[in-house]
């Protein structure tokens, strides 16, 4: 049984970036984060609209469905003369259960409205969570002559 999984978490996302208000700033601060040649810290500017109780929804590190994989393991092998001739087999996964190995949070469109109009969109986020997904049933033989 595989379980108590989750999604890598976005440290940008749970930085001053997600309480930042983008359009408070030039293209040319976010983009090489400078402002005219000055170094530029992020100071300032907050979004003052913030509803904690969303916020922490948001921010809330998705956790993977518990899952369990059945598979067949054997092999065999005799004795002819002096050497010895088998063969070795599995089959992974022979259910063919669908399951997440794992995954991570985007990092991109990180500040709370931008969070919130990701997580209510009618059609799923365009920039949501990726995962990466396990194999279906897979089957492997190996066949030998030990000598």
């Amino acid at each position: 049984m595989f379980s108590n999984a989750y999604v890598d978490p976005s440290a940008l996302k749970r930085s001053a970036a997600f309480v930042a208000d983008p359009e408070l700033y030039t293209d040319t601060q976010f983009q090489d984060g400078t402002d005219e040649g000055n170094v530029y810290v992020f100071n300032g500017g907050e979004i003052n609209d913030i509803d904690p109780v969303i916020a922490k929804k948001l921010l809330q590190q998705e956790q993977f469905d518990d899952y369990m994989l059945f598979n067949v393991v054997g092999g065999k092998s005799w004795k002819v003369g002096d050497y010895f001739v088998g063969f070795f087999a599995t089959i992974n996964n022979v259910f063919d259960q669908e399951y997440k190995t794992g995954g991570f949070e985007q990092s991109r469109r990180v500040d709370y409205r931008s969070q919130l109009e990701e997580q209510t969109n009618e059609n799923g986020p365009v920039f949501g969570n990726r995962y990466f997904l396990g194999n279906g049933t897979t089957y492997y033989m190996n066949v030998y002559v030990r000598f």
